[in-house]
This record gives structure tokens, sequence and C-alpha cells, in this order.
């Protein structure tokens, strides 16, 4: 159609130009190989209208599962995720994004504390059984063996901040892959 279009990152991102100030994301993964595109994402998705086209957007569970991963230094999105719950979090599906991110409980937690202390009046728009199942979690952790395998999980949420500990002081990582 004419329009300028560059893949921008080939792990996940690529761009198209409109006109001189604007464009659009194509985001088809996230850097860590974690929220990868498929049919699930437009199965959950909503129609609406962009620049007078039907289209099918994201769901606001898919974001969040996006969006709880980009917490690094140049960019950092909790105030995304709080603001996504004060709007939407009596509408969200709360057992898919468990779903997705009981893997990675910690995060969810920390950020749903980020979203308690920024919104105390608001903290009911999180369903008590997911927060009792964060504290339960967490609590398992005391009664279980600590890791002997020096693990840095760091570079799921920033790969340049966390490179050292993988690179020079010998942490192991992981990948979606090896999970």
């Amino acid at each position: 159609m004419g329009y300028h279009t560059e893949i921008t990152d080939s792990r996940w991102l690529a761009k198209v130009y409109f006109h001189d100030d604007y464009f659009m994301d194509i985001i088809y993964n996230t850097v860590n190989n974690i929220c990868t595109v498929d049919d699930s994402w437009m199965e959950n998705s909503y129609a609406g209208e962009f620049c007078g086209v039907p289209v099918q957007f994201l769901s606001a569970e898919e974001l969040f599962w996006c969006k709880i991963y980009v917490q690094n230094r140049e960019r950092f999105d909790g105030a995304d995720l709080n603001h996504l719950i004060v709007r939407y979090g009596d509408r969200l599906n709360w057992n898919r994004v468990w779903m997705h991110l009981e893997i990675h409980w910690q995060l969810l937690m920390a950020q749903l504390l980020s979203f308690q202390f920024c919104y105390p009046s608001k903290r009911d728009l999180v369903p008590h059984w997911l927060m009792e199942e964060l504290l339960a979690k967490a609590k398992e952790q005391y009664d279980l063996p600590t890791p002997q395998q020096t693990l840095c999980l760091g570079p799921l949420i920033d790969q340049t901040q966390y490179d050292i500990d993988v690179r020079e002081w010998n942490y192991k990582t992981i990948t979606m892959k090896s999970i």
C-alpha cells in the first residue's frame, strides 16, 4: 500500500510508517521469547475499528502478560499495568492472567503490591483468591530447599542489566525453551 515498513528487532518488533509523524508497531513476540503471538491471541481479542478499518484488538489479559516483563532501565511498564488494573480490573479475566503468569508469579505479586500501594482504595479490583494464592506461594518458598544452582532470572526482564551476572559472575539463566 506504499507505506514504509521495517523490522526493528527481528526477535519481536516491526513498524509501519503512515506519515512523517505516525507509525504503528507490529509486535509478534517479546524480547525474552515468552509472549509469542499465536492463535489464542485472536481468539481472545475483541473487534474494533482503527482509522476506519475493522481490526481485532489485543485483549487486556495478553497486554498485561506482555507488559509485566518490561522492567528495564530504559523502560518500565509498571505504571501502564497499574493503569490497566484501575481502568479494567473489574473486567479482567484474572484466571487468564494467572494462567499466563503462574510460572513467574513473583513478578505478578510484585506488580499487584505496587498497584495496592498506588491505589489503596482500588485494591478490591484484584481478586482476593489471587492475592491469597500469591501469598501462599511466597510463604511456600521458605519451606523449600534453597536452589543449589546459581540461577539469575533477571535476563527475562532486562537482558542488558543482568548480562554481567551471566557473562562474568557465572550465573546460569533460562530461556522459555529450557523450561
